[in-house]
């Protein structure tokens, strides 16, 4: 732009600015960095809403609150005009309409702080900036062709499109065969045959053979309706009367002696004891003496035999031979009872290898071969052998069965063991044929988890040439991404870099940005929702604009946009102390340097606070000063922005006695003293105190009594001080002012 520029202004019909009080004024500035002072209540924030239009936009119901009261249309027009630019921003209202806004010659960026957006950006998110969604990059003024890598990109994202089509086609045909099989597809095993764990190669840990276990499966649907028993539990056959048979064949027992004759008839009954027993018994309970087997009447022989008989069975002899043929019948009923539990055990065997088929974790169990018998009978039959020889002479000692005894013994008890093998896995073969779902449910789970490793097999080519192709896509992308790097900027990244540094250009760590929260962070822990809890108001203020300068990178798409940028600022000061005021000022004086893209800064900023204004004025920040009153703007008078600068310069004359004491100097060391103390001590309240406690002005002791005198119209009981007086002051003064500013002595 020249140096001579021309700004217009003009509202009607907006806020308070109607009839009378419209506004419709032009000033003449070198440069658009302008500051407008206004009293509060005529109208400055209607003024920053008419430039939000552009930024924000409104709806019908914010478009009526603009306009004036008992007014039923608006206009605003901005305009600046100069050798190289003619341009004008315009906004027309009507009510129940939405606002016809329009920029001719150019299109600025204006980005508006006032108090409806700090309500709409920080209030709203309890002061934590803002909820972190930024999206979005900064395209850079150079163009990057990356055209050859996008269509590589697509080429190769088309080739793992069709590798990946490959592998969901195997996955559905896989699916579909298991659901063939009637496989319940809400089963894990099922689900876990997915695209992501056959392109991750997570094989199962089952080894069993696939087409083995669908046999299986096929086999368990075809499971009988009735199955019968399929084992019992066998008596376990004991062999423990044979140590009574080897005690017995090793005892020596006595024989009875008779005649000859009466031997020979005892030989005859002897092999029937129990049935002449028996006989003596019935004989012996009779009262008259008849054979108990023929019923005739006995002879004296008869009756002599009959007592012989008696006699003869009551003796031991007889009682042993007894006891040897119930040995000789149990050994030999030993061999009925191992035949009987044999055929038994085969009937079993065989019960238990016609139903195992059906279940297939049985399958590796097959019920043992019982050892022969014929490999024991030997054993048994020399035990009957000896039991005879004993019978013939029970005095004969010289008998060894034990060898026998052993092997029968080791032979039942492998009898029993193999036995009861077949009964455990029968009882658990018949409870999974009683409940073949679990055993089906069991396969069908092997069944899905085999099927999957073999169709990890199956796509082990598409999964490798994904890899590949992702290998190459990733190359390409990297490539990409560099070259765009060079050429654009993440807004998101640009907005945390500007709001770190302007919370620390003001906080100086006391609070800091944290990107992960995109919040306030205090001493290390986000605030999150307590901000508006620990923040003073001040604190509010300062993150709300630290926010709006940080928030102007999100309207840039394009890195020219950035010479479209038009700061609105209204107030940016409200409850801050005088300290953040000056920095304040500070941040707006170098915007140039936070904003560096920026080559020509423009701004209009509005402030209802003098002090305020007054620094900005006399640190030259904007180019032109204006006040605003009800219709009317003006060029504003310096003189009543700055009166500590003109007692300030009043009290430097005085010391340097260019010019003499007046009634005003006394004033004059109190604003300059009380103006300095509300900057460095806001808190302090006793302007006495300040004085005494700072070495310099506690040197003369007249300063404190003469501003109070002075400057307050206080009833004199003594003479006024002289003029001497006041110029010894007025020289404290100025050595106490240049050594804390003397840029501002030196200025005056």
């Amino acid at each position: 732009m020249g140096k001579d520029i021309k700004f217009s202004f003009s509202l009607d019909g907006i806020g308070p600015h109607y009839d009378k009080n419209k506004i419709d004024d032009s000033f003449n500035s070198s440069a658009p960095r302008l500051a407008i002072y206004a009293e509060n209540g005529t109208g400055k924030t209607f003024f920053t809403r008419m430039f939000a239009l552009s930024e924000n936009g409104a709806n019908i119901e914010d478009n009526n609150r603009l306009i004036s009261i008992d007014k039923k249309t608006g206009t605003f027009k901005f305009s600046i005009k100069s050798p190289d630019i003619e341009y004008t921003y315009s906004v027309d209202l009507e009510h129940g309409k939405p606002p016809f806004i329009e920029q001719q010659g150019k299109k600025y960026l204006y980005h508006v702080f006032n108090s409806d957006y700090v309500s709409n950006n920080i209030v709203s998110t309890d002061f934590s900036p803002s909820d972190g969604n930024v999206t979005g990059y900064i395209l850079g003024k150079e163009n990057i062709d990356v055209s050859e890598e996008k269509d590589q990109l697509k080429t190769l994202t088309e080739q793992i499109e069709t590798q990946r089509n490959n592998i969901t086609q195997k996955l559905s045909d896989a699916k579909a065969e298991l659901a063939s099989k009637k496989i319940n597809r809400s089963l894990n095993e099922f689900k876990e045959i997915n695209y992501d764990n056959i392109f991750g190669e997570k094989s199962a840990n089952d080894t069993d053979d696939y087409y083995t276990l669908c046999q299986q499966l096929s086999l368990l649907k075809n499971i009988p309706e009735e199955i019968p028993v399929i084992a019992e539990k066998q008596t376990d056959i004991s062999c423990d009367f044979l140590l009574e048979t080897e005690t017995l064949l090793k005892t020596k027992f006595n024989k009875v002696h008779f005649d000859e004759k009466a031997m020979e008839k005892i030989k005859q009954v002897r092999n029937h004891t129990s049935f002449f027993e028996n006989g003596v018994s019935i004989f012996e309970n009779q009262q008259e003496k008849i054979c108990p087997f023929c019923s005739q009447e006995l002879s004296e022989i008869g009756i002599y035999y009959i007592n012989l008989y008696k006699y003869y069975f009551e003796q031991e002899e007889s009682n042993v031979l007894s006891d040897i043929e119930q040995h000789i019948r149990n050994v030999s009923y030993l061999i009925n009872i191992i035949d009987s539990f044999e055929k038994k055990y085969f009937v079993m065997s065989e019960r238990f290898l016609r139903y195992r088929i059906y279940i297939p974790e049985m399958s590796n169990f097959c019920p043992e071969v019982l050892p022969k018998l014929d490999d024991i009978k030997k054993n048994i039959e020399n035990i009957s052998k000896q039991l005879v020889i004993k019978k013939q002479d029970i005095s004969k000692t010289d008998f060894n069965i034990s060898t026998d005894i052993e092997a029968i013994k080791n032979y039942i008890l492998k009898l029993n063991d193999i036995s009861s093998k077949l009964l455990l896995n029968s009882n658990k073969l018949q409870r999974l044929l009683d409940d073949s779902n679990n055993s089906r449910l069991s396969l069908c789970r092997k069944i899905c988890n085999t099927r999957r490793n073999i169709l990890i097999n199956e796509c082990k080519i598409y999964i490798n040439n994904i890899k590949e192709l992702n290998s190459k896509c990733e190359k390409i992308k990297a490539s990409i991404k560099e070259k765009e790097r060079k050429a654009k900027t993440s807004k998101r990244e640009v907005v945390v870099e500007a709001l770190s540094m302007f919370l620390d250009y003001f906080f100086h760590q006391k609070y800091v940005f944290d990107e992960k929260t995109f919040g306030i962070s205090f001493k290390g822990k986000s605030l999150d929702t307590k901000a508006k809890d620990v923040l003073s108001d001040g604190e509010k203020s300062i993150v709300a604009f630290c926010y709006y300068l940080a928030s102007t990178h999100l309207l840039i798409n394009n890195e020219s946009d950035y010479e479209d940028i038009f700061f609105i600022i209204d107030d940016p000061i409200s409850s801050m102390d005088f300290n953040y005021v000056y920095a304040v000022s500070d941040i707006i004086r170098h915007l140039s340097n936070s904003f560096p893209q920026i080559e020509k800064i423009r701004y209009i900023i509005f402030t209802h606070n003098a002090e305020f204004m007054s620094i900005l004025y006399r640190n030259r920040i904007p180019k032109l000063s204006i006040s605003m009153t009800k219709g009317k703007l003006d060029k504003m008078n310096s003189e009543l922005l700055m009166p500590y600068e003109y007692h300030l310069n009043d009290i430097i004359c005085v010391a340097n006695e260019t010019q003499i004491p007046t009634y005003t100097t006394p004033n004059s060391i109190r604003q300059v003293i009380e103006t300095i103390m509300r900057f460095e001590s806001p808190k302090e309240d006793s302007t006495e105190k300040y004085i005494l406690n700072n070495p310099l002005l506690c040197k003369n002791s007249y300063i404190y009594s003469l501003m109070q005198d002075g400057s307050h119209g206080a009833v004199r009981k003594a003479l006024p001080f002289s003029a001497e007086t006041l110029k010894e002051a007025c020289k404290i003064v100025v050595q106490f002012v240049k050594s804390k500013y003397p840029a501002q002595i030196n200025e005056n």
